[in-house]
């Protein structure tokens, strides 16, 4: 064989060999519709104007709606002259978790129920002493967490000599994620 044909020979093979490591790729390793920017060791990716989108003079596609999070409330009624109660929680107002404690309160039909809690995107606890005692007093408590909720319940809460506050309720009415 010539020493041409052996210098083509060895050019092709190394041609195979050498030129898939240099493919081109338009969109660097950026996901599909962004190319590389930067340089000097930083990069990053942008998005290619009008990738999959409308043409120039046409509409542009609506954005997709990404959501939002609604407060959640909750609410604590009691009778001063009974021992009835109501408590709402996760409604979608504070109007709501009212009008659904005063309700649950009222239902034996006791006339003087009020609102002693209501609370919005948090939990709640409603800690009681052991007994109707001169000097003894609830214990109503917020907080992120349930247990955040009892722990300040139980430090407000003040029983008569000797006894031991207990929770009556615990609950959360924390935001909901809306599409």
């Amino acid at each position: 064989m010539s020493k041409p044909a052996r210098y083509f020979q060895l050019l092709v093979a190394l041609s195979v060999l050498v030129l898939p490591c240099f493919a081109a790729s338009a969109e660097g390793n950026c996901p599909p519709g962004h190319y590389p920017v930067g340089g000097q060791g930083v990069m990053g990716c942008a998005p290619i104007s009008n990738y999959g989108g409308a043409q120039p003079g046409q509409p542009q596609q609506p954005a997709v709606d990404p959501g939002r999070y609604e407060a959640r409330w909750g609410a604590f009624a009691l009778s001063d002259t009974t021992t009835d109660a109501g408590v709402a929680a996760d409604e979608v107002s504070r109007s709501a978790a009212v009008a659904t404690a005063l309700g649950k309160c009222s239902r034996n039909g006791v006339k003087d129920c009020r609102v002693i809690l209501d609370y919005s995107s948090q939990c709640a606890a409603w800690v009681v002493p052991p007994a109707d005692v001169p000097g003894a007093k609830v214990g109503l408590g917020v907080g992120k967490t349930t247990e955040a909720a009892i722990g300040d319940g139980l430090m407000k809460c003040k029983p008569a000599a000797g006894g031991t506050c207990t929770v009556a309720y615990s609950g959360c009415s924390l935001p909901k994620y809306i599409r």
